[in-house]
């Protein structure tokens, strides 16, 4: 096999690596110096929650997966953790001109109209969806974040965002979606974030595009600048995020939404000894399944 040189890798790099940043850093709004600004976190420090999910599969196969997910809210009055909550949902999946949902704890069905997906990934859609919902009742308390972005993907989901926009603005209520990962582009293919990192020296900083959509760096030993949807970008909610992004496993991300994601975590552990329960009753019937997608597994 023909060896690639050093001159070829450097050749990949420069491509990756382009002096081109762009001119828009979202689309039809401009990368613009001067929308930088420096962040400085006041002693405000209003209640804030903290929201975020997790799921894992405990049986699935091409047109099924049952899957346990969690969400947990944690509240906090400044960067003092007041109490923690968890609901636990198990949920079954099944394929049929689109996607039809039971959540056993609500005894609620739902539909979703997609068919270009897996089951797998409908339970990834199905848990955002619940993350939304569980946003709904910390709205009279105060800020609330979620581990993620607050935009809708699907049309059947712009339902859900609308009303969580619409009674925030109801209740005055900041909300917002910080994203630990940023698939965003510049109109030249840049990541925003880089883009971004490349033409400031601001120690910590917010980015406003007059949009739902900004940026922020919140530590100034931090390398990750991150994605942040909200209604309102106010003072309130950026200083929240500037004292809470000072723990030293990550710096730059706000504790509170690294405490979420550990406690809505669901492990492996958990989903293999509900895995065997099932099988111990019905793996004759479902074994057929099982192997549609398992046989990788094997080797």
């Amino acid at each position: 096999m023909e060896k690639i040189s050093m001159n070829n890798y450097q050749d990949i790099i420069k491509s990756i690596n382009s002096n081109d940043l762009g001119s828009e850093i979202l689309q039809n709004v401009k990368l613009d110096k001067n929308n930088f600004g420096l962040l400085q976190p006041t002693g405000c420090q209003p209640p804030t929650t903290f929201i975020d999910g997790g799921n894992g599969e405990i049986i699935g196969a091409a047109n099924f997966t049952v899957q346990k997910i969690k969400i947990a809210a944690i509240n906090y009055e400044g960067v003092k953790r007041l109490n923690r909550n968890l609901r636990t949902f198990t949920v079954l999946i099944t394929k049929n001109k689109g996607f039809n949902i039971k959540i056993l704890e609500l005894n609620q069905e739902r539909f979703f109209p997609e068919e270009s997906c897996s089951p797998q990934a409908i339970a990834l859609k199905l848990r955002k969806q619940l993350e939304i919902e569980a946003m709904h009742a910390y709205l009279s308390r105060g800020i609330v974040i979620r581990d993620g972005d607050l935009i809708s993907e699907q049309d059947f989901e712009k339902n859900i965002f609308d009303l969580l926009y619409k009674f925030a603005e109801e209740k005055n209520t900041v909300i917002a979606g910080l994203a630990k990962t940023c698939t965003l582009t510049t109109n030249t293919g840049t990541p925003c974030t880089v883009a971004l990192q490349k033409i400031t020296k601001l120690p910590i900083w917010v980015y406003k595009t007059n949009t739902i959509t900004n940026f922020v760096k919140l530590n100034k030993h931090s390398k990750y600048v991150f994605r942040i949807d909200c209604n309102k970008l106010s003072e309130e909610l950026l200083s929240v995020l500037v004292h809470h992004a000072k723990d030293i496993s990550f710096p730059g991300y706000p504790y509170g939404l690294i405490e979420a994601d550990k406690f809505a975590r669901v492990t492996e552990q958990e989903c293999k000894q509900e895995k065997l329960l099932i099988l111990a009753k019905h793996e004759e019937l479902l074994e057929p399944y099982l192997n549609t997608i398992n046989a990788h597994d094997l080797l």
